[in-house]
């Protein structure tokens, strides 16, 4: 059948990226492990840690109700966005009402109130773009979220090993 079809389709794009962004990803890791300092990895992680505490609001269970709602209206839609949209902003200022607090926590590490903002932001800023990647998913547009991914990923890589290289330090990974 056609679903099918588009579903075996889907899963090489989604595979064929997969392997793309994860060979892209190694190469980048490597590179910045030789440019940028063992520190402001750590750094880095912390405050990704942290994003991710905060990100398990993302959503809760809203993309799962629209990839299995039959027909999605534009009232349907428009809420789904408001709630999700709300959720992350929601996430978004917890995060930034809790960086005194974890500066507070980890004081040897002097950069993680200067990044951790600026992750957060681009975490609020991703969020933005998961309702139409949850449409996408929907209705098995694997090609577009492959292209979008690999091209992410690509640009990524470029970015942050050039600004290593030029001496950016915790600047090339928060880019």
């Amino acid at each position: 059948s056609a679903m099918t079809q588009a579903a075996v389709r889907g899963s090489i794009y989604t595979f064929m990226a997969s392997m793309v962004t994860l060979c892209l990803g190694f190469a980048r890791s490597m590179l910045l492990a030789r440019l940028v300092l063992p520190a402001d990895f750590g750094v880095v992680g912390l405050a990704l840690f942290y994003i991710g505490l905060v990100a398990q609001l993302r959503g809760l269970g809203l993309d799962s109700a629209l990839m299995h709602r039959q027909e999605t209206s534009d009232g349907f839609m428009r809420t789904y966005f408001t709630l999700r949209t709300a959720l992350d902003v929601a996430a978004f200022a917890l995060l930034m009402a809790s960086i005194p607090l974890l500066r507070a926590a980890h004081p040897s590490m002097t950069d993680l109130g200067r990044v951790l903002p600026l992750l957060a932001v681009a975490y609020l800023l991703s969020s933005l773009s998961q309702v139409q990647e949850t449409w996408l998913i929907k209705h098995l547009a694997f090609s577009r979220l492959a292209i979008t991914d690999v091209t992410a990923s690509v640009v990524m890589t470029v970015a942050a090993v050039y600004l290593a290289w030029q001496g950016w330090g915790i600047w090339a990974l928060v880019a």
